[in-house]
């Protein structure tokens, strides 16, 4: 029983850190001259829009872009 706990710890502090790794990292994709960069663990850091960028709805074309 307790090394079931013991490992069940372990796994909890190797997932932690592995969100933390995925909290560094950023991922950048670019469409139609709109930048999203996020992190690994999925929040948006920014965002750019070519001001030339002819579109509509953003707020949807960002959704679409990220989804």
């Amino acid at each position: 029983m307790f090394d079931f706990l013991k490992q069940a710890r372990e796994m909890q502090g190797k997932l932690k850190e592995i969100k933390e790794e995925l909290s560094r990292d950023e991922f950048t994709g670019e469409a139609g001259g709109v930048s999203i960069k996020i992190s690994g663990d999925m929040e948006v850091r920014d965002v750019k829009v070519d001001p030339r960028t002819n579109i509509n709805n953003i707020a949807e074309f960002i959704k679409d872009a990220v989804s």
